[in-house]
């Protein structure tokens, strides 16, 4: 289960009052945390260039890689 998933599952126990719904708040919390600490692994321009750093991060949107790869 990925992050994202793993978040949304323990939004709908604790809506759900479904029994084991602290823990999964507890871990939803941790991931989200993660997710948050996630740095850009490339920006994308008004044109749709792609870019692996940039010096005007005003001028570009950050993307991020949300869930693990495994090759």
């Amino acid at each position: 289960m990925n992050k994202i998933d793993l978040i949304i599952d323990a939004l709908h126990s604790a809506y759900e009052d479904i029994p084991g719904w602290v823990e999964k708040v507890n871990e939803a919390l941790y991931a989200a945390r993660e997710l948050k600490a996630l740095q850009p692994v490339a920006y994308i321009d008004k044109k749709g260039s792609l870019f692996n750093h940039t010096t005007h991060p005003h001028l570009c949107t950050p993307l991020y890689a949300l869930d693990e790869v495994t090759k």
